[in-house]
């Protein structure tokens, strides 16, 4: 008989954290912002969804852009393929961003993230309430993946409270040589533990 009001009290405050910031967006956010630009800043208010695999987000840039209407060079289609899928190697430039990232609430734990510096990947512990600060370095062609497989530079993986609402903000620190034709979008999703 005690399960029954336990179930609607879930439900209830389901409902309750979705709603409690409906000026956030919600997750996935896919976008296109330019990130060739030192000084080039993104930012926006988020909520974190419900994952049954965990509370993990990403925060991820990847190359794209690529019309498939239109015809690539050879020279094109080799550039796409390096900025996406290959391994850095040793003198693959590298440019830096900065992420910051605030709870909009008061939090009642630890935010543990995972980083990538210059190639390699430490985990962090911030303080409840403590705001995000991480200079992350990109490698220009390749990947730059956390704890993923795929196509895409990882900024950082942040182990975050559901329900909650955040703030991140992205800031380009060195211009990189993308060429034109090329297009970078930022993403911030739910990732799972699992995979």
């Amino acid at each position: 008989m005690k399960l029954i009001p336990n179930i609607l009290i879930a439900i209830l405050s389901i409902f309750f954290f979705s709603a409690c910031n409906s000026e956030s967006e919600k997750l996935p956010i896919l976008t296109y912002v330019d990130f060739s630009k030192k000084g080039t800043i993104y930012e926006t208010d988020f909520t974190v969804p419900f994952n049954i695999w965990g509370s993990n987000v990403a925060f991820t840039l990847f190359p794209d852009g690529k019309d498939y209407s239109k015809e690539y060079t050879k020279e094109q289609e080799d550039i796409f393929y390096k900025m996406r899928y290959l391994k850095p190697i040793k003198e693959t430039p590298y440019f830096k961003v900065k992420i910051t990232l605030k709870p909009l609430f008061k939090s009642y734990s630890d935010t543990e993230i995972i980083v990538g510096k210059n190639g390699k990947f430490e985990t962090k512990v911030y303080k409840r309430n403590e705001t995000i600060e991480e200079i992350v370095s990109l490698p220009l062609y390749g990947r730059h993946l956390i704890n993923s497989r795929g196509s895409d530079k990882a900024l950082i993986i942040a182990d975050l409270q559901r329900f909650r609402s955040y703030h991140v903000k992205i800031e380009v620190l060195e211009d990189a040589k993308i060429p034109e034709f090329v297009k970078t979008k930022f993403g911030i999703e739910s990732k799972s533990r699992k995979h």
